[in-house]
């Protein structure tokens, strides 16, 4: 699977992610980029978040950042550690 693939359906909606970690376990993670799916006090004083400078900040094109839903926090995996991903129809709470 590629990058682009993971990043595509993480901006979609949820996504079921295994990966191995830098400690060499393995991890599953239900998570998201999804602006619509990630709580507001996730993204603190950046409310703009759609429009934020991107340099601010170097991006790692080798690492997703993505909304973990069941620890309700930002997380982070390197794309070249997934071992499969997979999109998840989960009811949405508003």
């Amino acid at each position: 699977m590629t990058d682009s693939a993971v990043d595509d359906m993480l901006r979609e909606g949820v996504t079921e992610v295994k990966f191995t970690k830098k400690d060499g376990t393995d991890r599953v993670m239900l998570c998201t980029k999804a602006i619509f799916l990630i709580p507001e006090k996730a993204f603190g004083d950046n409310v703009d978040y759609h429009d934020r400078d991107e340099s601010m900040r170097p991006r790692n094109i080798d690492v997703a950042v993505v909304w973990d839903l069941q620890k309700d926090a930002w997380r982070s995996f390197r794309y070249d550690s997934v071992q499969s991903a997979s999109s998840k129809d989960l009811p949405v709470q508003y």
